[in-house]
């Protein structure tokens, strides 16, 4: 796939999606099918990255006493096979390690879904300098090996996700160097910043089943035989609201989506309440200078 081909994929939501989580259907399509259908196919890409984040989150918030726990509650977003602790306390003075196992592809199959909907495999390394409910806390997460969050083996992932603990409610997320690969050939890259502010609970004591409200930015590179060109920012204009809990997480319920693309004049923008209702029907509108398309994020 060029870069040109590339591009017209990702160009409606590719990266904040933040927050599709499937495949879209068209209610009112342009002239040419073609092209969105291939689009739909980079979105599900996309929202196997978005997973990840909510993944990160997920298990930094389960770091409450002195370390590692030795006993996990069971993490809402994934099922992992083995944790490998290389540095488990914070006694020592220093940050605590570990790796997290989600097994192989047949390991997923057999483990089954996560609470999102998703299948995992892959490993994932923590490191977290302190107790992550302080505020300056910081964790680091990298994907070293491919890592995938979906059935479909061929979306893999590498790369890294800081994570910063601002305030009690929040947590800043920078994505470095998140590349997405098809055939061990690299496709995509994300690199930008997030901000997620749990809205529903004074702390973020979780994040299956609480709300969040999601602001920030995403510079999205795309790669042609190992030629890379930035093709687009997504800038979210009004924080997008997710709602994680089952029949919600497929969209946001509210918030609006700037996308520019740097090869040409074009924005367009991704309004995910288009009707005010904050209702979870999956429905988006998607607006250019010319045109307005709306879809459904089919589970």
């Amino acid at each position: 796939m060029g870069i040109k081909n590339i591009f017209n994929c990702l160009s409606i939501v590719l990266l904040l999606q933040l927050t599709l989580l499937s495949s879209c259907e068209n209610i009112n399509p342009p002239d040419n099918t073609k092209n969105n259908n291939a689009e739909y196919l980079e979105l599900e890409q996309c929202n196997d990255f978005y997973s990840l984040i909510e993944l990160a989150l997920d298990v930094c918030e389960q770091i409450e006493g002195p370390g590692v726990p030795a006993n996990w509650n069971g993490l809402s977003l994934g099922k992992v096979l083995s944790i490998e602790s290389t540095d488990s306390v914070f006694y020592d003075g220093d940050e605590i390690r570990f790796e997290l196992n989600f097994g192989s592809l047949s390991d997923s199959k057999i483990t089954g879904v996560s609470a999102d909907g998703r299948w995992r495999y892959g490993k994932v390394e923590f490191r977290i300098d302190k107790y992550f409910k302080e505020i300056g806390s910081q964790a680091e997460v990298k994907f070293n090996s491919p890592f995938c969050s979906s059935l479909q083996d061929d979306h893999l992932f590498t790369g890294e996700l800081l994570l910063t603990r601002i305030t009690s409610n929040t947590v800043k997320i920078e994505v470095k160097s998140m590349k997405l690969s098809d055939n061990n050939e690299t496709k995509i890259e994300f690199d930008g910043q997030l901000n997620y502010q749990c809205v529903t609970s004074a702390n973020v004591l979780k994040v299956w089943g609480n709300d969040f409200q999601v602001t920030g930015s995403i510079i999205v590179t795309a790669f042609d035989d190992n030629i890379s060109e930035t093709v687009a920012q997504y800038t979210v204009v009004n924080p997008l609201l997710r709602k994680l809990e089952a029949g919600c997480n497929n969209s946001p319920i509210s918030g609006l989506l700037n996308c520019k693309f740097t090869d040409e004049v074009l924005t367009a923008t991704v309004e995910f309440d288009p009707f005010e209702n904050q209702a979870c029907d999956n429905f988006v509108r998607i607006s250019t200078r010319d045109r307005v398309f709306d879809y459904i994020i089919e589970p």
